[in-house]
This record gives C-alpha cells, sequence and structure tokens, in this order.
C-alpha cells in the first residue's frame, strides 16, 4: 500500500508551530520545498531541518 503522504505548506506550517519549530526553520522548510510537500520525495529536504515522522510524534506527544 502506498503511504505517500502530500500536505499543503499552510497545514505543514501549523504542524511544525504545533510541534514547537522555530519561524525560520519553518520558514527555511517551506522556501525549500514545492507546495505541495509529498513526505517521500522531499524527505531529504525535511530530515535536513531536523523534521521526521518520529520526531514529530515526539514533539506532538504521539506514541509509536
Amino acid at each position: 500500500m502506498d503511504q505517500r503522504r502530500s500536505i499543503s505548506h499552510a497545514e505543514a506550517e501549523q504542524i511544525l508551530r504545533r510541534a514547537g519549530y522555530s519561524p525560520k526553520q519553518i520558514e527555511d522548510v517551506l522556501r525549500e520545498t514545492p507546495d505541495p510537500i509529498d513526505t517521500e520525495r522531499d524527505s531529504e529536504t525535511l530530515f535536513k531541518h531536523g523534521i521526521t515522522a518520529g520526531t514529530l510524534m515526539e514533539r506532538l506527544g504521539g506514541s509509536p
């Protein structure tokens, strides 16, 4: 099953703010990714900024 997920810049900004990323980090991520962000295609750019599914879950209080 393909679990590829695309999210708009607006949705990504909300998630990253809620997760506690700085405005500068969010600005950089949005500048370096197309809209919408494809989490598979853009994973290297996200990782470069410390954003992974695991770190988001941790910062948002989720569990694996």
